[in-house]
């Protein structure tokens, strides 16, 4: 689950982070990372971060999505500035990318 948004409201995330993780835990995910910066190879850094959240399956990560146990803390991500959610599924795990 990567939520990617325009860098306000730091305190915000932080509510948001804190209620979520109870919710997080129990459906097997851990926050990969929190308010990184997103910044160009090439030029420079965005106006965005990203959080990100892994799950163990996408079914998981849609299944917490829409679980009465995350309910609260999604209602703080609607009170957070342009949040586009999404969904990221693996096409395999790390070894398949090893040369």
């Amino acid at each position: 689950m990567i939520w990617n948004r325009n860098a306000v409201n730091l305190e915000g995330l932080g509510d948001y982070a804190e209620a979520a993780a109870p919710s997080v835990e129990f459906y097997g995910g851990r926050f990969a990372f929190l308010c990184g910066q997103l910044e160009r190879a090439d030029t420079e850094n965005l106006e965005r971060q990203v959080v990100a959240i892994e799950f163990p399956t996408m079914a998981i990560a849609r299944e917490w999505y829409d679980s009465s146990r995350y309910e609260a803390a999604k209602g703080l991500v609607s009170m957070l500035q342009d949040f586009d959610a999404i969904f990221l599924d693996s096409v395999g795990d790390e070894r398949s990318f090893e040369h």
